[in-house]
This record gives structure tokens, sequence and C-alpha cells, in this order.
């Protein structure tokens, strides 16, 4: 039955159940991770958090296949006809779902430090792109930061370090517990 469906409703099917799939595997490892914030709450709440969730999942796998519903029926934008429209397809489907995700993460991380869902509020926490970059840099592991060095092993002033001082080298100082 599916055969004879055009080649771009078959990927647009194909694309969308998946992402839907792949949304509702997200929110159960939510789930999983986070229900004891969850334990006094009846169960018809819950059921209904859970449709209206797999609803807004849908929303989202189909608003992420929607310019594959309006644009792949174009000659030149068919991925079913011509090999490069299939390539930047897939391009685009793996931005997409790669935005998707990091932002699943990012909302994980944000209700793992703070107990609230992520929101419009992350904007405010963006807008001045200098400050949040620094923050982020300055935060989280760089691919050339080695533990136990120190990030500013490279300027002659490591007193500034998080570890509490440095030596010369960028090593971070052991403490010793005096009791």
């Amino acid at each position: 039955m599916l055969n004879r469906l055009p080649a771009p409703l078959r990927l647009l099917l194909a694309l969308t159940a998946i992402n839907w799939a792949v949304f509702a595997v997200l929110r159960g490892i939510f789930w999983g991770a986070f229900h004891e914030t969850l334990t006094g709450a009846p169960w018809p709440d819950l059921l209904r958090a859970v449709s209206i969730g797999l609803r807004l999942d849908l929303r989202l796998a189909l608003n992420i296949a929607l310019p594959l519903a309006l644009l792949g029926w174009i000659p030149l934008l068919d991925p079913g006809k011509r090999a490069a429209a299939r390539v930047a397809w897939i391009a685009y489907f793996a931005a997409a779902m790669c935005t998707a995700l990091f932002l699943y993460f990012v909302d994980f991380g944000h209700y793992s430090y703070v107990r609230v869902r992520l929101n419009a509020s992350l904007i405010d926490h963006l807008t001045p792109v200098g400050v949040a970059a620094r923050v982020l840099r300055d935060h989280f592991s760089s691919p050339t930061y080695k533990p136990g060095v120190c990030r500013r092993a490279n300027q002659r002033d490591v007193s500034g370090c998080r570890h509490g001082g440095c030596d010369e080298k960028g090593r971070a100082r052991r403490r010793v517990r005096r009791d």
C-alpha cells in the first residue's frame, strides 16, 4: 500500500513517525529520571499530561516535516527524483533533529538544575551573546581542557583559577585537610 504513494509522501510519513517515536522516548526518559516529583499526582492528571505531551511531540514532528510537505512536490526539490534534493533533505532533517535533540538535552539539564521546565526565559539569558559565551566557556569543559590542569595555564597570572590557585605549570594545587 505504501509503495503506491509518491516518494515525498512516503519520506514524510516515515520521518514523522520516526521523529514522533524519538520524542516520545525522550519524554519517557525524562519521566523516568524525574518521576519522584510526581509521586502525589493522581492518575487521571498524569494520563492527561502524557496525552498532551504526546500531542505536542506529534506537532513538533509534523512541524519539522512541514518544509518537505510544502516543497517536496516541486520537481527540483523532489527527493524521489533527484539525488541532490535527497541529500539536501537529509541534511535539513539532520540539522533539525540535532537542534531538537540539543534543546531536549538543555531542557533536561535545566530541569535537573532548577526544577523548572525550559521556557522563553532562556532567551533573556542568551541576549548578551558575549556574556553567555563567556559563561559557557568558563563553566563547561572545552575539548582542550584536561582534568587537573587550569585553563589559565597559558597566562602568567594563574591565581584567578577556580581551583583556589594553581602552581606555575597550571596544575591545581592539592588541598590538605587539616582536622
